[in-house]
């Protein structure tokens, strides 16, 4: 990966819906060069996707929480049924294992505060119970972002 290839992985962090000439204007590079820099990269797996971020709020979904989780038990058909939850839970935008105090971190957004509430029953249930749970509301985002640092 040379300089040209960071200022291109730069460049569509920030805003990824950029042209091939917008691009190559960004990273001094032609837009053909741009191109195919950004298919290797792409193919090289530096790119998992493109994707729209949404507003939250406007979507309706004012309730942001983060959800500390230990597990009463660690059995494959427990942990089975919880990650398939988890999978197929459109509340749930991030999970995490994790070492500490809890083994699973979630960043969950849902309508209302009712909404969270089923969305715990709901993972008590197909947990069949947990050790811990806590819900911490996000009060206000500090920074936000999915921006990597690179060279």
């Amino acid at each position: 990966m040379d300089v040209y290839d960071k200022r291109i992985l730069n460049s569509v962090q920030e805003r990824a819906d950029l042209t091939h000439a917008e691009l190559a204007e960004r990273v001094h590079l032609s837009p053909s060069q741009c191109a195919r820099r950004l298919q290797r990269l792409r193919e090289e797996g530096y790119i998992e996707r493109t994707v729209a971020i949404l507003n939250r709020e406007r979507l309706g979904l004012d309730v942001l929480a983060h959800v500390l989780i230990s597990l009463q038990a660690h059995e494959g058909a427990r942990n089975d049924a919880f990650r398939c939850f988890v999978d197929e839970a459109p509340e749930v935008l991030e999970c995490y294992m994790q070492s500490g105090d809890a083994d699973l971190l979630m960043k969950v957004a849902v309508p209302g505060l009712d909404a969270l509430a089923g969305f715990i029953d709901r993972l008590i249930a197909v947990s069949g119970g947990l050790a811990t749970l806590r819900s911490y509301i996000v009060l206000r985002p500090i920074k936000t972002g999915n921006r990597y640092s690179i060279g």
